[in-house]
């Protein structure tokens, strides 16, 4: 199951529009701040695989229970955890494998109804009539508002 890294990807972007500026202002070119900014964002890439391919190893002390557990654990389960929707922060893994910058950001404005259309129309292959039962929707609805939200990804490429 993938990790949902827009956030990073935001934040990314944000800091790249800024430092832009300031590259442009000091006297660099289009073409070196492109090369500045490819450079970043494979490293930025690097850094989300490698997140998101490691599993920290859990710390073994000698006053543990008999669960191989710290007593302290168990008496502070609540205050150390975190009630979290899983399905909804990995709803969208695909996200991360988008390498393309300004589709990407396109990608990003879009709402969670967009995205969750094209989910089910891209990544699940479900028909606009399958879709549009699921939905609520009528079959036709769903074709103009995937037809919208293709040109305007097409428009990002």
């Amino acid at each position: 199951m993938g990790v949902y890294f827009a956030n990073e990807y935001r934040q990314f972007e944000q800091e790249m529009q800024k430092r832009k500026a300031e590259f442009l202002e000091s006297g660099c070119s289009e073409q070196e701040f492109l090369e500045y900014y490819t450079m970043c964002r494979e490293q930025l890439n690097r850094d989300l695989a490698y997140r998101r391919r490691t599993v920290s190893l859990d710390h073994q002390t000698e006053d543990m229970d008999s669960d191989g557990q710290n007593p302290l654990f168990s008496e502070y389960l609540s205050e150390l955890s975190e009630e979290m929707d899983l399905p909804s922060l990995h709803k969208f893994w695909w996200i991360d494998q988008i390498e393309n910058a300004s589709l990407l950001m396109t990608l990003l404005s879009f709402s969670d109804e967009e995205l969750t259309l094209i989910d089910m129309s891209v990544y699940r292959g479900l028909t606009q009539k399958v879709i549009a039962e699921q939905t609520g929707k009528t079959q036709s609805s769903i074709s103009r508002k995937l037809e919208t939200l293709y040109k305007k990804l097409k428009k990002s490429l």
